[in-house]
């Protein structure tokens, strides 16, 4: 779970730098959509982060041991998370020279790309300690449910994108309305 976290923040953290380097000034997405956006990518977060830190920590350590346990968890949410998810990637997609109209493809075509995307941002090299770090992480996390998980995650995120003006999330005010 806390690799889920770790792994789900920092996808996202690369996947909304890029987008916001496409997307129109001001255009922004909610805290709504991107805990849909988190949610939506955390499956695939924790298989990249068990890759990435599997030779690093012993076969009986949590990394190892109890991560697929908790990417199943996990992935048990990912279809209803897609709806925001993709309503997050819509906004950045629809933006910039390379524009893709959104609206007009359908889920089958859009989930393939929008997975190969988010995928492509995931490439995780991590140090023997930051492999720990993120497994004491993982630790703390495991008993608490994925939603909860994700409303912390977003409660953070969304104290630190009203700081952090190159975090496309929408100022409280706005996703409030």
């Amino acid at each position: 779970m806390r690799k889920t976290v770790i792994g789900g923040a920092a996808a996202f953290a690369l996947f909304s730098s890029s987008m916001a380097q496409a997307a129109a000034p001001g255009a922004c997405i909610t805290l709504a959509e991107a805990r849909g956006l988190i949610a939506y990518m955390a499956p695939g977060a924790i298989h990249k982060l068990g890759e990435a830190c599997s030779a690093h920590v012993g076969r009986g350590d949590y990394l190892n041991a109890g991560l697929p346990a908790l990417e199943q968890r996990y992935a048990a949410g990912r279809d209803a998370a897609w709806p925001m998810a993709r309503a997050a990637i819509a906004k950045f997609a629809g933006q910039g020279q390379d524009a893709i109209d959104f609206s007009k493809l359908s889920d089958e075509a859009i989930r393939p790309l929008a997975d190969e995307i988010i995928t492509s941002k995931m490439d995780f090299k991590l140090t023997a300690a930051e492999c720990l770090d993120a497994q004491d992480i993982a630790v703390a996390l495991d008993p608490i449910a994925p939603n909860d998980a994700f409303a912390l995650v977003m409660a953070i995120v969304g104290v630190v994108a009203r700081k952090d003006k190159s975090m496309p999330i929408c100022p409280r005010e706005a996703a409030a309305k």
